[in-house]
């Protein structure tokens, strides 16, 4: 599954009675719905949220579905490692562990997990970590689980004369054998992450992805998107160009 969030699919989580969505009626909030929606939690599900940090959705997931929750994250934002343990004094449910994915903490057991997620998380991973943090989330990841994330990328207000971006992007979509080393390995378009994910070892994809890219999410008016923000962390070149923030949405089942 390769997906992009959406007005409707935000409103139709709402009324389907997942409450993370409806306060915030944002990105941030669909994509909490999206991975509930998705992750089906039974109880005693053993459940990972990766980067989440004082995030409210684990003991959510923990309170609503009986699951036996836990965040990984080593709070470095802000300079404050003891953040984890103070959240996890308030909220005993949650298990936390201060380390990174992609670091491999002996705290984290192999093949344990029945799902692992993140939401807007991954685009703040500098690119030359991003493979292990995915190899780190497979191990903890038992056969069969699903590993389910969220990601913001920035698109552009496409003008009707042609701009190098543009064509760029568009390129992408008419020759399909080019190289992944050559086809934006930057990690900031669909495309790219649409390969990236593809040579990961041990899972596919859930269900068969969706067919989009930048263009067609512009273009949708159903398209849920937010202006930049001044913390976006990777903003792309010629970042001036890029008026909308998306989100998309991945599901990886971990191969038996």
């Amino acid at each position: 599954m390769l997906s992009y969030s959406k007005i409707s699919q935000l409103f139709a989580y709402v009324n389907s009675g997942i409450e993370l969505a409806g306060p915030e009626f944002s990105l941030k909030g669909c994509a909490y719905a999206w991975a509930i929606a998705t992750g089906k939690f039974k109880p005693g599900d053993r459940v990972l949220d990766v980067g989440g940090g004082v995030s409210r959705i684990s003991g959510y997931i923990h309170e609503r579905f009986g699951c036996e929750c836990w965040v990984l994250d080593a709070f470095h934002e802000g300079g404050l490692p003891t953040v984890g343990k103070t959240e996890h004094g308030a909220n005993p449910s949650v298990r936390y562990v201060l380390s990174n994915a992609g670091d491999y903490s002996n705290e984290m057991p192999n093949n344990y997990f029945d799902v692992v997620y993140s939401v807007s998380v991954l685009e703040h991973v500098p690119l030359e970590r991003m493979r292990d943090v995915f190899m780190d989330m497979i191990r903890v990841t038992k056969p069969g689980g699903l590993l389910l994330h969220n990601l913001e990328i920035c698109i552009q207000n496409y003008k009707l004369l042609p701009h190098p971006e543009w064509l760029r992007k568009f390129g992408r979509r008419i020759f399909r054998r080019v190289p992944f080393h050559l086809n934006s390995p930057d990690l900031l378009t669909v495309s790219s992450w649409r390969h990236f994910l593809r040579s990961l070892p041990s899972v596919t994809f859930l269900q068969q992805p969706d067919r989009f890219n930048e263009l067609s999410m512009f273009l949708n008016p159903d398209t849920l998107y937010e202006p930049p923000s001044n913390f976006y962390n990777n903003p792309p070149v010629g970042s001036k160009e890029y008026k909308r923030i998306v989100s998309i949405n991945f599901a990886l089942i971990k191969e038996y």
